[in-house]
């Protein structure tokens, strides 16, 4: 079986018919090229999701019967960013390009403090009318087989995390596709405000499933509590650990140096914490494209 990352030397897809496709639905796209793939910006239909959307197909895309979808949720927008200038600050497509991964990238945006994710993905059916959307257009542009999904990464930044905690508990409706049955894989970049208690289940059940937080190991004094999101870390941890001494949390969490045989060593073995050593936007910028490329 082929690894998600073994990309071929080229694109196996159309890239023609897939660009002419999106086109033609609105979006406009960048000429296709080898270190950063095919990049589309554009609204799909309004009933299925208000705010514009970028796919970014990495170089050596392959099509799927299912293609597999990396679905990216950023953070809050302070006063004066735009989704273009988040975009630009990140550098989605080279940055995924590096990742060598096969499958789609999805990243939706979201007014203010992540207000659309919370209007509109927050439940099942506004999820479920994104995402298929999103493969109804994976379908129509031959960048899928099928419109059925196949397998999800969820990831996200921040401010976004009540949207993901929502997504994964959101009971599915009846004789619905039930997306977050295909999520599979859970990577948070410095996010977890709150008390976690919405990723336990899905925690839990690693494996199978795959849970990943990266976060600042900050604190309110030097001898004081957790602060931001090492608070929000530190609270799903004790519940996933309820056993375990408190003092040990930093030490069970895994070193900013990690290799990617000692992250998928413990990826093996249950939820996944590390450590960043960057500040609250360039921990993206470092742990994304690394992660990325490491885990299935």
């Amino acid at each position: 079986m082929t690894p998600l990352w073994a990309t071929p030397p080229a694109p196996v897809y159309d890239v023609a018919k897939t660009t002419a496709h999106f086109t033609s639905l609105g979006f406009s796209c960048s000429a296709f090229e080898e270190g950063k793939g095919l990049f589309c910006k554009g609204k799909l239909d309004a009933s299925a999701y208000p705010e514009p959307i970028v796919l970014i197909v990495p170089p050596g895309y392959r099509v799927h019967h299912n293609a597999p979808v990396v679905l990216y949720l950023h953070g809050h927008l302070s006063e004066g960013e735009t989704f273009d200038s988040t975009l630009e600050k990140y550098r989605f497509d080279q940055m995924y390009a590096k990742t060598k991964r096969q499958a789609i990238l999805v990243i939706p945006s979201s007014l203010g403090k992540c207000d659309t994710f919370k209007s509109q993905l927050r439940t099942d059916a506004g999820f479920r009318a994104l995402l298929d959307a999103v493969y109804k257009a994976l379908a129509d542009s031959g960048l899928s087989a099928a419109r059925e999904p196949g397998s999800i990464l969820l990831t996200g930044h921040s401010g976004s995390y009540s949207t993901i905690e929502s997504i994964l508990t959101n009971a599915c409706a009846p004789k619905a596709t039930c997306y977050r049955s295909h999520i599979r894989t859970i990577v948070l970049f410095e996010s977890i405000y709150g008390d976690g208690d919405g990723f336990v289940p899905f925690a839990k059940a690693s494996p199978p499933n795959r849970f990943y937080s990266v976060f600042l190991p900050l604190k309110k004094s030097k001898h004081g509590p957790w602060k931001w999101t090492a608070a929000g870390n530190f609270s799903l941890w004790s519940q996933l650990n309820p056993s375990a001494d408190p003092e040990s949390f930093l030490d069970s969490c895994l070193p900013p140096g990690a290799s990617a045989k000692t992250v998928l060593e413990a990826m093996a073995k249950g939820p996944v914490f590390m450590r960043s050593d960057v500040d609250h936007e360039d921990t993206v910028k470092k742990y994304f494209p690394r992660l990325l490329t490491w885990l299935e």
